[in-house]
């Protein structure tokens, strides 16, 4: 069916988000939400867990919960999908899932239609959550960096330890994990950091 999510392969941890438990599946079943009327709109896999955001306003994870990785306040696994109420009624306009973390861009009024906030949650001890001293949360919570310097959000990708995301001003952000100089920032020579900044040569 249109806007009907299957999955399929290695099933550890619910990640295939089954409602029961399953190792190796070879053939595409739909996962089914809490809601049957609801039409999927992103899907994100991540290593051991996946993200779908709904064209009602909703965002569910499922799979491994190590690490607060699906956003839903703890850290078991579920092999159902269940709603991360704290994004709720929220646009979702980008969704992406690493290894140990996830993230979203939400649109808030009144910015312009195609740009909003990034929301980060999971485990970042290499600054892939992008707060800053904060190295892990267990819900979503807002990238402060981009408010402060007045930029909003129009896609995110997450690497296993590192994002990239496109801003409204047209440039290419990254931060997180900067082995085999991962994040293209001439100007980093750390390890890692859990600050944005602006890939140059873009």
């Amino acid at each position: 069916k249109a806007n009907e999510v299957y999955t399929f392969g290695y099933g550890g941890n619910g990640r295939l988000g089954r409602e029961y438990a399953v190792d190796n599946q070879s053939t595409p079943l739909p996962v089914h939400l809490p809601s049957a009327s609801q039409t999927v709109e992103f899907i994100a896999c991540g290593a051991e867990h996946t993200l779908l955001s709904t064209q009602q306003s909703a965002v569910y994870s499922f799979g491994c919960g190590d690490g607060g990785r699906l956003g839903l306040g703890d850290v078991k696994d579920r092999l159902a999908p269940c709603e991360i109420s704290t994004l709720s009624g929220s646009n979702i306009l980008s969704l992406s899932a690493g290894t140990w973390h996830s993230a979203c861009v939400v649109h808030v009024a009144p910015l312009q239609e195609e740009f909003g906030w990034l929301y980060t949650w999971g485990t970042g001890f290499v600054g892939q959550l992008g707060l800053g001293r904060m190295c892990q949360t267990r819900t979503p919570i807002i990238v402060q960096d981009f408010i402060d310097k007045g930029l909003s959000i129009k896609q995110i990708y997450c690497g296993s330890h590192h994002n990239a995301a496109i801003a409204n001003d047209g440039n290419l952000y990254t931060w997180g994990s900067n082995q085999y100089a991962a994040l293209g920032r001439q100007s980093i020579d750390a390890r890692f950091t859990p600050h944005p900044g602006i890939v140059a040569e873009f």
